[in-house]
């Protein structure tokens, strides 16, 4: 199933009832909103029964949720395709059938005709529709570039700008061919001159109505944004009618990732089924404060010996200027003997980048020993600034650590806190849970 909807409280009749939004995949059979009563007028009382009625609407789902060994045989490919067994529940519960699919899809996976047999009938239309969309956007990127279109075909011109421009990732590529995709066949006039600012909230409120959060409606309309800036700055239209718009009240709320509690984190490293890399990687996670990716990538040519043994992360592929910095070892991490080349084999993807391959690798176990859907690798980080917080390190510091700040690029913003100051503030916090043998 998709990611657990958030509920909220509606008045009705002179009652308080708990309203939960349907997951898309179950509103064929459930319909889009589902309800119930907390039986009182009272909005304090009505809150403190807030909770547990919505868990019951989320059970309802997940009873609900089409199964008929869909999820058995994705696992099967996954297994066959050499991925970690993933957790009983994840295929069926954690992920709607689509997703899987995508998942599978990006591992190099051919989704079967019997995997597509075994689908809901509507998440099977809505794979079917994607896979031919794409199929087709393919074929149209693989043809030569031409001269500019006489027709002014809105597909053409996506054509021209993602052929036209430099892109600095082949993900940020792939992402707005998609959304432009979209675009095209759901709401986008024949020409690009018939594209009006109405074709922008049109687009937002379809993103709105198949459950999409505000954060993807803002980045699929700033594709189609982007698109037509460039065909401005190309004098292929006059003006952007997609400048100065607001969408606000469209998507869903992103939810915060939620930190683990430290009985998890002893659940979590006490798993007989942790192989040694990715316990090593979830080990640095929650002692270092790093992104999946920055220590997925690393190599010993990152381990710098000295008064302050630390990783250098300012040099490779960085998110931002704040993440290019100087990160002490801590005391609670040990490392294996040194050696050359990579710390882990996390398989790299065209961008050069382990995100895709680390996350499914350690979200696995994850999955095995957390209470919420909201809880996933990149919760590490959020728990080593509340540990920071809780021992007493100041703001700076705890930014600084994790990549929050300034980074370590001395004489345009200065260093910030000493690369000692860091590296006492990473051993203010203990870490119980890696003390195994």
């Amino acid at each position: 199933m998709e990611h657990t909807p958030p509920s909220n409280l509606v008045l009705i009749k002179g009652k308080w009832y708990v309203n939960v939004t349907v997951p898309l995949a179950l509103r064929d059979t459930l319909g889009k909103q589902k309800r119930l009563s907390t039986g009182t007028s009272d909005k304090k009382i009505a809150k403190q029964r807030q909770h547990g009625i919505a868990q019951k609407l989320y059970d309802t789902f997940e009873s609900t949720a089409p199964r008929d060994g869909f999820s058995d045989l994705a696992r099967e490919l996954l297994l066959d395709h050499g991925a970690p067994p993933p957790p009983e529940d994840m295929l069926d519960k954690h992920m709607d059938q689509v997703s899987v699919c995508l998942m599978l899809q990006g591992m190099g996976v051919t989704i079967p005709d019997g995997l597509l047999a075994l689908m809901d009938p509507r998440q099977r239309r809505e794979w079917l529709a994607l896979r031919r969309s794409e199929d087709a956007y393919s074929a149209t990127m693989s043809q030569p570039l031409t001269a500019p279109p006489s027709s002014g075909s809105v597909a053409d011109a996506a054509h021209e700008y993602i052929a036209g421009r430099s892109w600095g990732r082949e993900a940020t590529k792939t992402k707005v061919q998609r959304a432009l995709t979209h675009f095209i066949d759901t709401v986008a006039p024949a020409t690009v001159a018939e594209i009006t600012k109405a074709h922008a909230y049109r687009f937002a409120q379809l993103l709105d109505d198949e459950g999409s959060a505000a954060g993807t409606i803002r980045d699929k309309v700033n594709a189609v944004t982007g698109m037509l800036k460039w065909l401005e700055r190309n004098e292929q239209i006059d003006a952007n009618p997609f400048v100065g718009l607001d969408f606000k009240g469209y998507g869903r709320a992103s939810q915060r990732w939620q930190p683990f509690t430290k009985q998890q984190l002893h659940d979590l490293f006490a798993l007989d089924t942790l192989p040694c890399s990715d316990r090593l990687l979830l080990s640095i996670l929650i002692t270092t404060g790093m992104r999946l990716d920055e220590a997925a990538l690393l190599s010993w040519d990152n381990v710098v010996e000295g008064d302050v043994r630390h990783f250098d992360l300012t040099k490779g592929i960085v998110k931002n200027l704040g993440s290019s910095r100087l990160v002490p070892i801590p005391k609670a991490l040990k490392l294996p003997e040194r050696n050359t080349g990579r710390l882990f084999d996390y398989k790299l993807d065209i961008d050069g980048k382990a995100q895709a391959a680390a996350s499914n690798a350690v979200n696995a176990h994850i999955h095995q020993i957390r209470s919420s859907d909201r809880q996933v690798a990149h919760s590490l980080r959020g728990t080593l600034k509340d540990l920071l917080r809780d021992a007493g390190v100041p703001k700076e510091t705890n930014d600084f650590i994790t990549g929050h700040g300034a980074g370590d690029v001395a004489g345009k913003y200065g260093s910030g806190p000493s690369l000692k100051v860091r590296s006492e503030a990473l051993d203010k916090v203990e870490h119980p849970w890696l003390d195994r043998p």
